[in-house]
């Protein structure tokens, strides 16, 4: 999705808004669902598997999900020492509003450039 107007096209579908809003790509898209289906933590090398991809690839696209809040990274200590990190979603429904606040925000911020717009331009 490289722009707005493909993103408000009526083909566009919920997954297009997020590559629009967050910048993300689509394998952090696969990703996230990954995770939504799985109902439970997982792993980078779990994850990786199910999407047949590279430990690097899959946990750089987990730093982005992670950064823009879709997705909680947690360290899990283990008794004999040492520990690993899972993934897991943030609560769907707390996105969404998240979501619906940065779009009314953007929103507030076009209309002011358009404003700009009519001011410099009339």
């Amino acid at each position: 999705m490289s722009s707005i107007n493909e993103m408000l096209n009526e083909s566009a579908n919920c997954d297009d808004l997020l590559l629009c809003l967050y910048d993300l790509k689509e394998l952090d898209v696969d990703i996230f669902e990954i995770l939504v289906e799985e109902k439970t933590p997982m792993t980078v090398d779990e994850i990786a598997e199910r999407i047949d991809r590279d430990r690097g690839h899959t946990f750089r696209s987990l730093q982005r999900l992670v950064h823009c809040e879709f997705v909680q990274k947690e360290q899990v200590n283990h008794e004999s020492g040492g520990y690993h990190h899972v993934y897991f979603i943030i609560n769907p429904n707390e996105k969404a509003s998240q979501m619906q606040k940065k779009l009314n925000s953007m929103y507030r911020n076009v209309d002011k450039k358009i404003e700009e717009f009519r001011n410099k331009y009339s």
